[in-house]
This record gives C-alpha cells, sequence and structure tokens, in this order.
C-alpha cells in the first residue's frame, strides 16, 4: 500500500489496517487519530 492509499482510506473511515505492508512508506505530519497498524 502507498501512502497516498493509507491516507486516502484513512480519510474514507478506515481505521483498522492490521497487516497492511507498508514497508518504505514515509508519512510526514500526519496525525492517524485511531489507527490500528498491528502485524499479524
Amino acid at each position: 500500500m502507498t501512502g497516498d492509499e493509507l491516507l486516502q482510506r484513512y480519510r474514507a473511515g478506515e481505521r483498522d489496517f492490521r497487516g497492511v505492508r507498508l514497508r518504505g512508506v514515509v508519512i510526514h505530519s500526519v496525525r492517524l487519530c485511531g489507527v490500528d497498524l498491528t502485524l499479524r
């Protein structure tokens, strides 16, 4: 998943990103309240 896709899905209301591969994704100055980035 790209950083842009993560932010787009977050803005659409998604908060459960468990198991999503974010290797190499860099996001600056963004607050993601309530997000679950737990590895499975």
